[in-house]
C-alpha cells in the first residue's frame, strides 16, 4: 500500500455516509464555482478550474464503479447515488457558459439535490442501529459548519483572517469531540454495551462517587443522581448534543462555550482522584470552552457572525441586540 491507495481507501470506503458525504461536499465545489466573480481577468484560471472539477466527479465514477465499493449501494439506493452524481457533472458542465444571473439561478437545483443525497438513501436505506443514525447527523452537521465557514469566506472580507480561520477549525474540532462524546451514552440504556445496564454512563456516574474531589460532590452524586439516573442521563445527553451542535454550526457559541466549560467542571472535579484519569485534561477544556465564550468563537465563520450581521443592517432593537450579544 502507499499514501495514495491509502487515502483512495478512504475516500471510497463502503459506507452510505461516506457515499453521502462525499456527494455533499461534490455540490458545494459545484456551487462554489458556480457563484465566483466572472471577469476577463479570472477566464483563463475559471475553465482550469471547472476542468478540475470535471476530472474530480469523473474520478468519483469511477470509484462508485467499482464492484467492491458499490456493494453496499442496493435497489433504489444505488440509483439515487447515481442521479445525483450524474446531475451534479451535468449542472458543472452547463454553468461553464452560462452568464452570472443564470449560474446564481442553478444553485437552487443545487439545494434540491442536496436534499436527494442527504434524505432519500437515509430513508430508502434506513440506519441500521442508533449508532449508524448518529454518525450520520455528525457528518451532516460538520459539512453544514463547513458549508457556513465558506460562504462567510465567500461574503465577508473581514473574516479572511487566521484568527478567524484556526477559531473554526478549533471550533469544529472541539464540536467534533463532543458530539463523539454522545454516541457511547445514547438514550434510551445510556451504554454502549448490549445488556442495557453496564458500562456507559452507568459506569462513570459510578466512578465520580468514588473518585469526587469532594465527599459532598461524590455523596450528591451518589444519593441524588444514581437513584433518578434516567432523568438526570437525559439531561446530560441533551446538554452535550447542544454543545456539539452550537460548536458545530457557530451557533450561539456563547451559550454553547458557557455550557461546555460547567460539564468540563463537574467531570474535572467528579473524576479528580481517579487513578486512570488525568485531571489537566478536563481543565484544559475547561479553558477551551471558556476561550469560545469569551472570544465569541461562532463570530468566526459561524452562523453568530450571519446573525449579528442582519441583526445589525436590520437595526434590531436594543433588547434584541443586547440579547444576541448575550448569545453569540
Amino acid at each position: 500500500m502507499n499514501p495514495f491507495s491509502d487515502t483512495l481507501s478512504f475516500f471510497a470506503r463502503g459506507e452510505v455516509s461516506l457515499y453521502i458525504l462525499w456527494l455533499l461536499l461534490l455540490t458545494i465545489a459545484v456551487e462554489f464555482l458556480t457563484v465566483r466573480t466572472d471577469s476577463a481577468q479570472r477566464r483563463g484560471a475559471r475553465i482550469w478550474t471547472w476542468a478540475a472539477s470535471i476530472f474530480v466527479l469523473g474520478l468519483l465514477a469511477f470509484v462508485f464503479w467499482m464492484p467492491d465499493v458499490s456493494a453496499p449501494l442496493v435497489g433504489l439506493t444505488k440509483y439515487v447515488f447515481w442521479l445525483c452524481l450524474l446531475l451534479a457533472a451535468l449542472i458543472a458542465i452547463v454553468n461553464l457558459r452560462r452568464s452570472p444571473d443564470q449560474r446564481q439561478r442553478s444553485v437552487v437545483w443545487l439545494w434540491v439535490l442536496r436534499v436527494l443525497i442527504a434524505g432519500l438513501p437515509a430513508y430508502l436505506q434506513g440506519f441500521t442501529n442508533k449508532a449508524a443514525g448518529a454518525v450520520y447527523v455528525f457528518w451532516l452537521l460538520l459539512l453544514a459548519g463547513i458549508y457556513i465557514g465558506l460562504y462567510d469566506l465567500r461574503n465577508d472580507s473581514a473574516q479572511r483572517t487566521p484568527s478567524h480561520a484556526w477559531m473554526w477549525i478549533g471550533r469544529l474540532l472541539i464540536g467534533g469531540m463532543w458530539w463523539q462524546q454522545t454516541l457511547w451514552k445514547l438514550p434510551p440504556t445510556y451504554t454502549d454495551n448490549p445488556d442495557g445496564v453496564s458500562g456507559g454512563l452507568h459506569y462513570w456516574v459510578g466512578e465520580m462517587v468514588k473518585n469526587a474531589a469532594f465527599s459532598w460532590h461524590g455523596e450528591f452524586v451518589e444519593k441524588v443522581i444514581q437513584p433518578n439516573f434516567n432523568f438526570f442521563a437525559a439531561q446530560v445527553y441533551a446538554a452535550e448534543v447542544a454543545i456539539a451542535v452550537s460548536l458545530l454550526l457557530g451557533l450561539f457559541t456563547q451559550v454553547g462555550g458557557v455550557i461546555g466549560a460547567l460539564m468540563a467542571a463537574n467531570l474535572w472535579l467528579g473524576l479528580y482522584r481517579h487513578p486512570s484519569e488525568w485531571p489537566w485534561t478536563y481543565f484544559f477544556l475547561i479553558i477551551i470552552q471558556t476561550t469560545f465564550a469569551v472570544l465569541h468563537a461562532g463570530r468566526s465563520l459561524g452562523l453568530d457572525v450571519i446573525v449579528v450581521r442582519r441583526a445589525l443592517a436590520q437595526k434590531k432593537s436594543v433588547r434584541t441586540s443586547r440579547l444576541l450579544a448575550w448569545l453569540t
